[in-house]
């Protein structure tokens, strides 16, 4: 196991063109990977792009955007591996995912050989529940720096979500999210990197 990891976050723009979001991605990893970044981690819904719904939505806005949702592994799995592979750096990315008929905001964790880990956001707030559903299990993999754990947005606001996956064996949490760009000093840092003390666990 590695010592340590050079982690590269993002507050990305919430793009509703695929070719802009993919376009912004591909120039983004490698700039980090030059910079000697081996992990990076995009926003939640990075694909197809957040898309907040409020607590009226319309039935036409829910299915156009349900349209966009892919399988895990699919497309878009396979060519951020692709990327991953080119730029020997692995890739953590928001994904509206369609698997047995439900809808889920996942995180998606790839590596140059394609999905290493899928973690499905258990926590959505009430707007994203009228179009999505929630995940039922932690994700837990072992990385090159120790085991980690997924999570997104709003899980950070349950502690048991830390808790159980640092039970779980985990030292580090990634986790994707979408924030507003005024918040984006601080949660550069702490949206994609949860960290867990290894002798100490959870405050």
């Amino acid at each position: 196991m590695h010592d340590s990891v050079r982690i590269a976050v993002t507050n990305a723009p919430v793009f509703f063109s695929v070719k802009e979001a993919w376009d912004w991605a591909e120039s983004t990893a490698g700039a980090v990977r030059r910079a000697g970044s081996d992990l990076l981690v995009l926003p939640e819904l990075f694909l197809p792009g957040y898309h907040d719904i409020r607590l009226n939505p319309d039935p036409e806005d829910i299915a156009a955007f349900r349209q966009k949702a892919e399988p895990i592994p699919g497309p878009a799995t396979q060519r951020m591996a692709e990327l991953s592979r080119a730029l020997a750096i692995d890739i953590v990315f928001g994904l509206l995912e369609v698997k047995d008929g439900r809808w889920y905001n996942a995180a998606v964790w790839v590596g140059p050989h394609g999905v290493k880990a899928v973690y499905r956001k258990i926590h959505p707030y009430a707007s994203e529940t009228r179009y999505m559903s929630p995940g039922n299990s932690w994700t837990l993999l072992d990385t090159p720096w120790g085991r980690a754990g997924l999570l997104i947005c709003r899980d950070k606001e349950f502690p048991e979500a830390a808790r159980q996956l640092r039970l779980a064996g985990a030292r580090w949490l990634g986790r994707a999210d979408q924030e507003s760009a005024e918040e984006a000093a601080f949660t550069g840092m702490e949206a994609a990197l949860d960290i867990v003390d290894e002798e100490e666990g959870p405050g």
